[in-house]
């Protein structure tokens, strides 16, 4: 199944976008949100983080798209708050569409970073959404979502998961190769052979969707 991930522009009065540009270095994070299908409100649980947080969340608070907001933690320059309103564009956008998107949703300088799990037609019609009520976006990425594990055979999966069980991987290693062929059944050589090339599919298989994707680690 297709992973895109979008950059969203929100609208210039949406109160989001408008805290995110106005007081430097502040960040939200929807951690869930849904949306009334009759009334047409949207609560969301954000994480809001900034180093002006009294003054970002009394803004909130005082938008006129916004009905509701509980203050449910602080923490230093982090809050937790449950926020609801009745303009939930973009909540509203991917209830109709029915397309799940991944968690936190990150909104920061006035861009929605959103990620979405979709068949490639779903997502050209999320984009349509989008723009029709002018909210214009960039496509990070797009490829396929692959599972390393359903790329294995059963038994290059089975000696990966014992060569993990086992500490082959450890530092220092608790299991050597021989005792590892021992464990599973099979001679030395096609102990080698078949975990090199599980390895190797599940290293491929990763690096394709971090690197390819720009989700990489930073540092090792």
């Amino acid at each position: 199944m297709p992973r895109a991930k979008l950059a969203v522009t929100l609208p210039e009065d949406v109160w989001a976008r408008r805290v995110t540009e106005t007081y430097a270095d502040t960040r939200l994070e929807v951690v869930s949100a849904l949306t009334d299908g009759e009334s047409g409100t949207g609560t969301a649980l954000l994480e809001v983080t900034s180093p002006e947080l009294r003054t970002v969340v009394e803004e909130i608070e005082g938008d006129e798209a916004v009905t509701d907001i509980g203050l449910l933690r602080v923490v230093g320059d982090n809050a937790l708050v449950q926020v609801e309103t009745d303009r939930p564009l973009l909540l509203r956008i991917l209830q109709s569409s029915q397309i799940p998107f991944d968690t936190p949703l990150v909104v920061a300088d006035g861009e929605a970073e959103l990620i979405v799990t979709a068949t490639r037609d779903r997502i050209s019609e999320l984009g349509d959404q989008l723009e029709t009520v002018g909210m214009s976006f960039e496509l990070l990425y797009l490829h396929e979502s692959v599972d390393p594990a359903a790329v294995l055979t059963k038994p290059q999966r089975e000696i990966l998961v014992t060569a993990i069980e086992e500490g082959y991987y450890d530092t220092p290693r608790e299991c050597t190769l021989t005792e590892l062929a021992e464990t599973v059944g099979v001679a030395k050589s096609s102990a080698s052979e078949r975990l090199h090339r599980a390895e190797s599919r599940v290293i491929r298989d990763w690096a394709a969707e971090a690197f390819l994707t720009d989700d990489a680690p930073e540092e090792v």
